[in-house]
């Protein structure tokens, strides 16, 4: 019997950090496999418009407790940071109709006290979230009451196994404090039988990439959870930019380290998202390569602001504000129509989007292979220069 989930999964997995994580709970339903391959369809041909986008990421919050050293937040946001209203939530849920809902942003959610009412509006739709914390504010009532809500995941941010340099990171947080509320909530998951997917999730940079395999070791050993790493990003922010990973034979030695110490875990996700960091870092597109979230991914923050994703933290691009228009007139809106038209050949003239480390490697191998069909050139006129450039040094 042909399967479809599984040969999404395979397909997207092989190379692309954004589906590892995401397919590991998206309730792949032949609603949402058929909004997908339309979704792929549009990214193909490389359409000015598109259909509503597969991933809502909603910022519920821009209030947070904590100052972390690589997010701009810190010293670089600008504009006003306060919680997003439930009902607003829901105007902004019900007009996009997300098949996955991921609360993130430059905020702590649990901050936002209608935080777990959005998750609720969001099971009740049978939309599958996520959210991402930074641990801070776990305690066994609260737990308790985030599992109650059927939430499909929860990323907590812990950039090092170390006391000393996660709160030198992470200022204004504890590290045993931290460590000990991810521990209990793991506890209290099984106590009430949760299938919720705890992830922790590390963010490399210069200042602690010499502690990833020791992070493998811990969370295998200590917090027995799988762990989730992906590639801090430099913004358009000077001293962000010397945090940034760089290609070396020192880095590559690393992270082969890391993967030698997954494998020996059997932790076959660690595995495959190492690799693909490795391989990113070793074949980087340095912002030439085409981006396909605007198809698919969407980022809104707590006000309202439409963007393409978390990378404009300030919501530098002016692409409209839900408060003032409906989604369609913003996603299918002039400005989102020449964002695609410009992303279809390369990144290296948008300020922001040329310092994103993200290659989406599995979709661009995907085109590939789909223009090697007889008569797929046909489907669209205009083609990516990046698969121009691959088929000419085939």
């Amino acid at each position: 019997m042909f399967d479809t989930k599984h040969l999404l999964i395979k397909k997207l997995q092989e190379s692309s950090q954004h589906f590892q994580v995401a397919l590991q709970v998206l309730k792949l339903s032949p609603r949402n496999v058929k909004r997908m391959f339309e979704t792929g369809f549009a990214m193909y041909r490389g359409t000015k418009r598109a259909k509503n986008p597969l991933f809502l990421h909603i910022e519920p919050t821009g209030v947070c407790n904590l100052k972390c050293t690589m997010c701009p937040r810190t010293e670089s946001i600008t504009r006003d940071l306060r919680h997003m209203k439930f009902e607003f939530f829901k105007k902004i849920c019900g007009g996009i109709d997300p098949i996955f809902v991921a609360f993130v942003g430059f905020g702590e959610p649990f901050l936002n006290p209608q935080i777990l009412e959005m998750v609720r509006y969001c099971k009740k739709r049978k939309i599958t979230a996520r959210i991402s914390s930074n641990a801070t504010m776990l305690n066994s009532k609260l737990s308790r009451e985030i599992i109650k809500t059927g939430l499909d995941q929860i990323w907590f941010s812990i950039d090092s196994p170390t006391p000393e340099n996660f709160e030198k990171i992470r200022v204004g947080a504890k590290f045993q404090k931290t460590i000990e509320g991810i521990q209990e909530f793991k506890k209290i998951t099984e106590q009430e039988k949760s299938k919720i997917v705890i992830t922790i999730n590390f963010t490399i940079t210069q200042d602690n990439i010499h502690e990833v395999p020791l992070m493998v070791q811990f969370c295998h050993e200590k917090l027995k959870i799988i762990p989730t790493f992906a590639r801090g990003y430099g913004y358009d922010i000077e001293q962000q930019q010397s945090r940034i990973l760089k290609n070396s034979p020192l880095i590559q030695e690393i992270l082969s380290q890391a993967i030698g110490l997954a494998a020996q875990y059997k932790m076959t996700e660690v595995v495959r998202n190492l690799t693909t960091i490795s391989e990113d870092l070793k074949n980087s597109l340095d912002g030439k390569g085409p981006c396909y979230f605007p198809y698919y991914v969407v980022a809104v923050s707590w006000d309202g602001r439409v963007n393409p994703c978390c990378l404009y933290y300030d919501y530098q691009m002016k692409l409209g504000n839900l408060q003032e228009k409906s989604f369609e007139e913003v996603w299918n809106g002039k400005g989102y129509q020449t964002f695609r038209v410009k992303l279809k050949t390369n990144r290296c003239d948008l300020n922001i989007c040329n310092t994103c480390p993200l290659n989406d490697v599995s979709l661009h191998n995907i085109m590939h292979k789909i223009q090697k069909f007889p008569g797929a050139k046909l489907l669209t006129k205009e083609r990516y220069s990046y698969l121009r450039d691959k088929e000419s040094n085939s």
